[in-house]
């Protein structure tokens, strides 16, 4: 089995360690798929960096990204007749309170990470689909499917 985690912990114990870590909601079925065949037995636990989310992580919003998410926010603030600064205030807001996300903290669009910039922006896609808010959407190779 295979899964994306984070927030790697590890105790030291008197007979060994306890490593513990954080499975994320849209990881987590696929973690519990036959995890229960696993207890009790010998396991061989490899544990490697996602070099590709580390750098998303740690590198600022692209101008590509940034341009996607003005325009979304614009076309929403549009169909709803709102002013596009409250809108992006309110949209932001709107996404810090989901429970769907693990972003909790207020930022700014012009230097937040670019993972969090890409996870807002398919956040701002499916508010505008249940909103029933046509939007354009761009083709962007690189985003990832949360």
């Amino acid at each position: 089995m295979k899964v994306k985690a984070s927030d790697l912990q590890i105790h030291t114990l008197k007979e060994g360690m306890k490593v513990t870590m954080y499975i994320g909601k849209h990881e987590m079925q696929e973690a519990l798929t036959g995890v229960h065949e696993l207890i009790g037995q010998p396991l061989d636990l490899a544990v490697g960096i996602d070099e590709v989310r580390k750098i998303k992580e740690i590198s600022i919003v692209d101008t590509r990204t940034l341009s996607s998410i003005k325009t979304a926010i614009k076309d929403i603030s549009s169909a709803l007749g709102q002013n596009d600064m409250d809108m992006e205030h309110k949209l932001k807001s709107k996404f810090l309170e989901d429970s769907n996300n693990s972003w909790h903290i207020n930022f700014s669009l012009t230097n937040c990470s670019q993972l969090l910039a890409e996870e807002f922006l398919i956040w701002l896609y499916d508010y505008a689909i249940k909103k029933n808010i046509y939007i354009d959407i761009p083709v962007l190779p690189d985003l990832d499917v949360i």
